[in-house]
């Protein structure tokens, strides 16, 4: 299944993108969540897709950012859009972390395997006393 989602995502990167050109409403819920976070934080944005518009909010709050995707033609571009980003080609729900590498989790999708994955890695991946959050729509 994510072989599928990941040519399809291939595929339509650049179109895909162009969806993002109006005002991103979840950049709001975002903002909310890296409020609570202390400077430095590292965020774990699963799903990132191209990294626009929510990898620049969060590297230019001072946050250290890993996104993940399963395309690898998004991957390509948000390792562009986003300077300092650190991302990674892989499905998330494969994906192993370290226990208590992330300080808030976020991810933008309907999917529900996206908001599983998400959960998972909040009661795994974040750190003791952080706010794990899951930002899913």
């Amino acid at each position: 299944m994510s072989r599928l989602v990941a040519e399809g995502y291939d595929v339509v990167a650049e179109r895909y993108a162009a969806l993002e050109e109006e005002e991103w409403p979840r950049l709001r819920w975002l903002a909310e969540v890296l409020d609570r976070l202390a400077p430095g934080s590292a965020v774990l944005d699963l799903g990132c897709g191209n990294g626009l518009p929510a990898g620049p909010a969060i590297v230019a709050r001072g946050h250290a950012l890993l996104g993940v995707d399963v395309s690898a033609r998004q991957v390509e571009l948000a390792r562009r859009n986003v300077a300092g980003a650190a991302v990674l080609q892989a499905d998330m729900a494969e994906l192993e972390l370290a226990e208590g590498a992330f300080d808030a989790v976020v991810c933008f999708s309907r999917s529900g395997t996206f908001r599983a994955s998400a959960t998972r890695m909040c009661s795994t991946g974040s750190a003791a006393g952080s706010f794990p959050a899951v930002c899913c729509w």
